[in-house]
């Protein structure tokens, strides 16, 4: 993990570098997507979102997107690359997203998750979220900020 980096997108152009990315993730839930169509969802999803990019060198890994809402950030979508799972990339994208949220004076930091997802159910459990509501297929986990 020590050769992985975390940064925030601050300018559209740099969306570019998560076009390969975002194709993987809509790949695992709608089927493959254009170029074209991943471009466009991340910039519509940019207009009110921040993006944390995991890289090893130069080489985007994974993302996290999230926005702030009241005194809450939501932390949504989140892809790393099958061949650098397990090695912490997504713990730290996480925590990026705690640090920005705790310099941002917000309250909580929460996710959506399916309850069929145990792994995503249990990293951020291990980054120190907690149930905070249910309903029969959908789990909020949140994450207080003090």
């Amino acid at each position: 993990m020590s050769d992985i980096a975390i940064t925030v997108i601050k300018a559209e152009e740099d969306l570019i570098d998560l076009i390969s990315l975002k194709q993987a993730c809509d790949e695992l839930y709608v089927g493959p997507i254009s170029e074209d169509s991943a471009l466009h969802k991340l910039l519509n999803m940019n207009a009110y979102s921040d993006f944390y990019v995991a890289r090893r060198g130069q080489q985007p890994i994974g993302y996290v997107q999230g926005n702030a809402v009241g005194e809450a950030y939501y932390s949504e979508e989140m892809y790393v690359m099958p061949e650098f799972r397990r090695q912490g990339c997504a713990s730290a994208l996480i925590k990026a997203q705690i640090e920005f949220a705790r310099k941002s004076g917000l309250k909580t930091v929460q996710t959506v998750l399916s309850k069929e997802n145990s792994t995503g159910i249990k990293l951020y459990e291990q980054c120190g979220f907690q149930c905070a509501a249910h309903s029969d297929t959908m789990l909020t986990l949140a994450y207080g900020i003090s």
